[in-house]
């Protein structure tokens, strides 16, 4: 009973072996009745406006199939105009199915169109003005060939209407009209009021004078741009190569100036004493000038006639010198020393010192600052420690107010730090 069995299993098996060898072969076939193109002709480059026709192969039968096209034709044969590059594709549905393919359509691209890097020259700058890749170019201005420009990039110096001709495989094509306008730079005149040394202390005002409408400013020095120098003119504090540039606002055209080069005047005035003689004092000034001239102040006050390098003192107070350069036309003043008794000398004031006088005084105190001190504010204070007087600094008050007697004055600087305490003494 076994054998009957076997033969009968192997006969099954065998006959799923033989349909699983027909099905494999059925799908191979299939597969082979989808070329390796379906669309014909194959990718092509064609002029804008071409009439282009596709067909599906002859060899590849479509009975019984569904066609489709990218266009959403259904034909086996489709026409179009081509108007831009793209892919045109195509499927085919028999059964469970698909055969697809697909062609490229390149249109060539119509060289009609120019661009420019500026529509506005200033001279003397240029403007770029390219066109499409072509075969050829010719360039126009005003409706002009403009001889020898026949390349893909024109460098345009001057204002007009620009156009170019270009031809490829197509055709020769005109491109839209470009207007270029072209204007001048704006004219600056510079002037130095006065001499262009800077003496020590002073600035140096230099001024301009612009033909730009709606002009705006900016100040360099050293070629550097000075931060918030937009005026037309400038006072220049520091030695250095000073230059302006002017901005047009209705044309965009801007223009640096010439440099002007400011020099800064090293002028130095001091004095000195020699030993006591004879109940005076010989005050004699030190200064680099080139020129010099002499004037010799005593308690603030000009001293008649003292015109020469050197003084002699026979009265007790503050004596100072002002030189002048007369080479540069600079001043400069020295520090000021106190004679407190004849043939007794005060120190030198330094640098950050404030000379208080008369002292004692009446009505009025005077100060005399070196040139690096930098007061801001005045409190005088009564012997109790009361505050009664207090006011921005000035190299001169008034405290006829007060009563006689003692006082403690205090000088500050812009931070409140005191740069100088003194006690003075009022009399009536």
């Amino acid at each position: 009973m076994k054998k009957p069995l076997s033969s009968s299993v192997k006969f099954v098996n065998l006959s799923l072996l033989t349909l699983a060898i027909l099905i494999s072969s059925f799908n191979f076939s299939w597969a082979q009745q989808c070329p390796d193109s379906l669309i014909l002709p194959r990718n092509q480059s064609v002029c804008p406006g071409t009439l282009i026709t596709l067909s599906i192969d002859s060899t590849y039968s479509v009975a019984n199939a569904e066609v489709l096209w990218s266009t959403g034709d259904t034909a086996s044969t489709i026409t179009f105009t081509a108007t831009q590059s793209q892919y045109i594709s195509l499927s085919i549905f028999k059964g469970e199915s698909t055969c697809k393919d697909s062609v490229f359509i390149d249109v060539i691209q119509i060289p009609n169109t120019i661009t420019t890097t500026t529509n506005i020259i200033c001279v003397p700058f240029t403007a770029t003005l390219k066109a499409q890749p072509a075969t050829a170019h010719q360039w126009y201005r005003f409706g002009v060939a403009i001889s020898g420009a026949t390349g893909q990039i024109y460098t345009a110096a001057n204002g007009g209407d620009y156009y170019c001709q270009a031809t490829n495989v197509c055709g020769r094509y005109s491109s839209n009209v470009i207007n270029i306008a072209k204007y001048f730079p704006p004219t600056i005149t510079m002037s130095v009021a006065g001499n262009s040394t800077l003496c020590p202390g002073d600035s140096v005002s230099i001024n301009s004078i612009t033909n730009a409408a709606l002009p705006t400013y900016q100040w360099y020095r050293n070629n550097l741009i000075i931060p918030g120098a937009t005026d037309p003119f400038y006072k220049a504090g520091q030695s250095g190569n000073y230059k302006l540039e002017v901005f047009n606002n209705v044309n965009t055209c801007s223009k640096k100036s010439n440099s002007i080069k400011i020099t800064a005047s090293p002028l130095t005035a001091s004095i000195t004493a020699e030993p006591c003689n004879a109940g005076s004092v010989k005050f004699n000034a030190i200064t680099n000038a080139i020129n010099p001239s002499y004037l010799w102040y005593r308690n603030n006050i000009l001293v008649s006639g003292a015109t020469g390098s050197s003084l002699i003192a026979n009265s007790k107070g503050y004596y100072k010198v002002f030189v002048t350069d007369l080479s540069t036309g600079c001043i400069k003043n020295s520090a000021t020393i106190q004679i407190t008794s004849l043939c007794r000398m005060g120190e030198f004031f330094t640098t950050k010192d404030i000379v208080v006088y008369p002292n004692p005084f009446n009505n009025i105190i005077n100060f005399d600052v070196s040139d690096e001190a930098d007061p801001h504010t005045v409190n005088v204070y009564n012997l109790l420690g009361k505050l009664v007087y207090n006011n921005s600094f000035s190299k001169e008050i008034d405290l006829k107010q007060l009563p006689a007697g003692l006082y403690l004055i205090e000088i500050l600087d812009e931070m409140n730090k005191v740069i100088q305490r003194q006690r003075i003494e009022k009399i009536n």
